[in-house]
């Protein structure tokens, strides 16, 4: 559904220099809004008070779409409403209040995600708006134009992924559904292979997308692409960068997306968490080109935080993905050839043990064996 209405969003806009009234009021409608109002303001059609209205909506329905969807979750995929008539008589009391519970959980799972959701929009946009206005005044004669966008995408990730962490890592304490386990005990060569074969993973699907689908889908899009940074820059100005794209993101989205999204999930089965989390990581990244690749890299940061019950493994393979990104941009091509030669060894090295790791029966049967033991 969000890649349908993504295409359908840039097919509509695409041709206009001038939006006509029907757009405006279309981009206002909830959900739709989160596809059209970007768009809009790409060709510098957005208004502010089209911004303000559909921001509005959007809050209100966030919370209520959730409480729908996970009603109809409830009530179809988990079943556990639907005791037949003839059987009730048979439900003890132990057994009624374990429905009566799971039902209220499952409602939970709308209320608080759809709080989590948006809490991370709103102060995505209320900081942007102040964000935009205060810092160039503050810090237009310290920083550059580059510098003071990297720097207000830092205070955007840190604050409003921050503080849906903390949001929803509350309501994970309070009902004592965190991941606590620590049976698990790696050796540092054993996390040290992990890191490289999930490397391999990555960068293995993003070439298979960037060479083989991207292009047969029309879509050509690199986040690196909005920020005029390269090896000429400022010291400054690369240390920032490297902060806004590798390390605020590695740590806050894990945080989020992993460790508060999954520990929040996991009651409801791993499977579940693993894909509710990611679809949600690929759906916040707000277009087609990151989105899928946001969901699929998802899946397997969560089998790694899942496996290890260690969320700084995650983050430091992300950091690793978005960093060689960000390296790319600002280091001279003599270096950029080093650093890509040392990244190909490394590759090289997670194929080997993922190979091996595959031969052998004991780690295919540890890795069948985490999406079939109950949760700790």
């Amino acid at each position: 559904t969000m890649m349908a209405a993504y295409i359908a969003t840039i097919s509509i806009l695409t041709p206009y220099t001038k939006v006509n009234t029907l757009l405006y009021v279309i981009s206002c409608l909830p959900l739709i809004s989160a596809y059209f109002v970007p768009g809009m303001m790409v060709i510098g059609q957005a208004t502010t008070i089209q911004i303000i209205i559909s921001l509005i909506i959007l809050v209100v329905s966030i919370p209520l779409t959730f409480n729908f969807c996970s009603t109809k979750f409830k009530n179809g995929i988990l079943d556990y409403t639907k005791v037949k008539k003839e059987k009730k008589k048979d439900i003890n009391k132990d057994e009624e209040r374990k429905n009566f519970l799971m039902k209220r959980s499952i409602k939970n799972i709308g209320f608080v995600t759809g709080i989590s959701i948006l809490l991370y929009i709103g102060l995505q946009t209320v900081l942007s708006l102040i964000g935009n206005f205060v810092l160039p005044t503050l810090l237009g004669n310290i920083f550059s134009e580059t510098d003071i966008t990297l720097i207000l995408q830092m205070v955007l990730q840190i604050t409003s992924l921050g503080i849906a962490s903390a949001f929803m890592l509350a309501y994970c304490n309070k009902n004592n559904n965190v991941i606590t386990d620590s049976s698990r005990k790696l050796t540092v060569f054993s996390k040290f292979k992990l890191i490289l074969i999930t490397l391999l993973i990555i960068f293995g699907l993003q070439i298979l997308l960037s060479a083989v689908l991207y292009p047969k889908l029309g879509l050509d899009y690199n986040v690196t692409d909005m920020f005029v940074v390269n090896s000429e820059s400022s010291i400054i100005t690369k240390i920032i960068l490297i902060l806004a794209i590798a390390v605020t993101p590695a740590i806050f989205e894990e945080l989020f997306f992993r460790k508060a999204l999954i520990d929040f999930t996991l009651p409801y089965g791993k499977n579940f968490a693993l894909l509710f989390s990611s679809l949600l990581f690929g759906i916040i990244h707000m277009n087609l080109s990151q989105g899928l690749f946001a969901f699929i890299i998802g899946l397997v940061f969560g089998i790694i935080y899942l496996y290890t019950k260690d969320i700084k493994i995650s983050m430091l393979i992300h950091f690793i993905n978005n960093g060689f990104a960000a390296i790319a941009m600002i280091l001279p091509e003599f270096a950029l050839i080093l650093v890509t030669l040392l990244l190909i060894a490394f590759l090289i090295a997670g194929f080997v043990f993922l190979i091996i790791t595959l031969v052998k029966k004991d780690s295919r049967e540890k890795l069948m064996r985490l999406f079939k033991t109950k949760v700790s």
